[in-house]
């Protein structure tokens, strides 16, 4: 509900990037709460909030953005690669935890996805900002240095990857 009354606002678009950058820094408000129960569940549902808001708000954002020859071809990509994260992000939560990670680690690390798809979308929809793309692999690429984990670099990659192919060559 407050997203769809944020996006009718600011728009479908600003709304989604909002809504990313919202969970992202929740999740990782959820990172640094430690044993602080009532920061810890304000942090936990402001990331519910920016996260699946967000997610109702992506079909609603790539109806207005891709052109109607490809709409559902580019819907069903989009819900396609999120399902894949889906799958994908628990499994590496898993192996970190595995790792014996800090749990404050695999949620910083949750952060990067969510940073990744605001990254996008506002690189998407502003014009001359495809190299914004690119800072989507900064995140994961620090914490790669800073842990020295094969996973995160391996991210680093995936992330670079995920940004050219949403984002394209539209900015340059």
């Amino acid at each position: 509900i407050l997203s769809g009354w944020l996006a009718d606002r600011i728009g479908a678009a600003a709304a989604l990037a909002l809504s990313y950058l919202l969970g992202a820094l929740c999740l990782a408000a959820v990172a640094f709460a430690g044993t602080n129960v009532p920061l810890a569940m304000l942090a936990v549902f402001g990331a519910g909030v920016g996260l699946i808001g967000g997610q109702s708000l992506t079909n609603a954002t790539a109806a207005i953005i891709y052109p109607t020859e490809i709409r559902s071809t580019g819907i069903g990509w989009a819900t396609g690669l999120g399902r894949v994260g889906s799958i994908v992000g628990p499994a590496v939560a898993g192996y970190l935890h595995a790792m014996n990670a800090a749990a404050g680690v695999i949620f910083l690390l949750a952060t990067i996805p969510a940073l990744c798809a605001a990254i996008a979308i506002i690189a998407v929809v502003l014009p001359h900002a495809g190299w914004l793309g690119l800072l989507g692999t900064v995140p994961i690429g620090l914490l790669a240095y800073r842990y020295r984990i094969r996973v995160p670099i391996t991210a680093t990659i995936a992330a670079g990857v995920i940004c050219f192919l949403v984002v394209g060559f539209s900015g340059f």
